[in-house]
């Protein structure tokens, strides 16, 4: 959870992929063990979701993440910058922004 957190509260699967790999060294978890894992994560976890967009991405994020919550996360961000105003922003400034990657950030903009 808190590493999750550090990461924006959400994660694409290739990234926990290499994450949970290089701290397990030598004894590597195979990417259908880890899919599997992450399929039976919110039996565990309740505030833990896998989500697939409708491009494919397939992320794990926290509960607490949810559209309307980054909706709002994103309206603030035009209201603290008037430039957004006038020329919006990128997938890359909001993925500044939020501590995530530009795959989850064009995601995001695109629902």
């Amino acid at each position: 959870n808190q590493r999750l957190e550090k990461l924006g509260g959400i994660i694409t699967l290739p990234d926990l992929y290499c994450i949970v790999n290089k701290v397990r060294g030598t004894e590597l978890l195979s990417p259908e063990d880890l899919l599997t894992s992450c399929n039976m994560i919110s039996s565990f976890y309740s505030n833990i979701l896998m989500k697939k967009f409708p491009s494919g991405v397939i992320v794990l994020q926290l509960v607490s993440n949810r559209n309307c919550d980054i909706i709002s996360y994103i309206q603030d961000l035009i209201d603290k910058d008037a430039s957004y105003k006038n020329k919006g922003f990128s997938a890359s400034e909001l993925a500044m922004s939020m501590h995530i990657s530009v795959i989850i950030a064009k995601e995001l903009l695109l629902e």
